[in-house]
């Protein structure tokens, strides 16, 4: 079994492999993780350092058509030169870009057969209605001029930092809505924090994911993949299970 693996903002291929590290000596020798660095230079993100050394990436810095793109790029690549791969792997952002690329690509089952996600992030749908940022502070639809700041406050807060994330003026995209209007046709596992920030964004795409076909976990901890022991049996034995799924398909 065969994991393309994507590491969160501001990290690495290393850091994604400490972070996994527990999961893969449980798992056993059966199962292969290919891990794919970002291609932007990043600070290191939150609870990186100490997990490997730099330089840090992330896969994107804003919610830009160009840069989600060049993400999945990233993805064709991996799977042009070290493919194939029978599950696609993400933590965060690297989830995020994961659910991405599988939402739009509906054919992505001849590429992956599963996918996990831990503390993903919202996916983001590169053929949605763009919008910016204002010099007065709010968010406006780029083609009726709408006001869309209570929107962005809900799907992306990120965004209202605009310290730590610039945006004024830049052209961006919206996630995709977990309405059911849209689903990645896999099995699926979501592991997940009930004190993450990133909490709903985390539980919109496991709406997003066929209900017959996802198993979820939700642990006490944050933004983190959990070590503690009786977590991480857990956690492989829903991958197990996903396994299973796969070879019934």
């Amino acid at each position: 079994m065969r994991f393309l693996c994507l590491h969160g903002i501001g990290s690495n291929a290393e850091v994604f492999n400490a972070q996994l590290s527990a999961i893969q000596a449980a798992l056993g020798s059966q199962y292969e993780f290919v891990f794919v660095d970002g291609d932007i230079p990043s600070e290191a993100g939150p609870g990186v350092h100490g997990l490997a050394k730099g330089p840090y990436f992330s896969f994107f810095n804003l919610p830009i058509a160009s840069q989600i793109f060049d993400a999945f790029e990233l993805i064709d690549q991996a799977l042009e030169n070290d493919g194939p791969f029978d599950g696609i792997m993400g933590f965060s952002q690297g989830a995020s870009v994961a659910a991405s690329y599988l939402l739009r690509n509906q054919d992505a089952h001849l590429s992956f057969k599963c996918a996990v996600f831990f503390c993903a992030t919202a996916p983001f749908n590169v053929e949605s209605a763009p919008f910016r940022s204002i010099d007065d502070g709010t968010f406006r639809d780029e083609a009726t001029g709408e006001d869309i700041t209570a929107e962005i406050a809900t799907n992306i807060p990120d965004l209202l930092d605009r310290k730590r994330y610039p945006s004024q003026g830049r052209s961006m995209i919206r996630p995709y809505p977990s309405d059911g209007s849209i689903e990645i046709p896999l099995p699926t596992v979501h592991v997940y924090g009930r004190n993450d920030g990133y909490y709903p964004q985390s539980r919109n795409l496991v709406e997003m994911c066929q209900s017959f076909d996802r198993e979820e976990l939700e642990h006490k901890g944050g933004h983190s993949i959990p070590w503690e022991q009786g977590m991480t049996s857990r956690i492989v034995d829903l991958l197990r299970r996903l396994v299973h799924a796969v070879e019934l398909q």
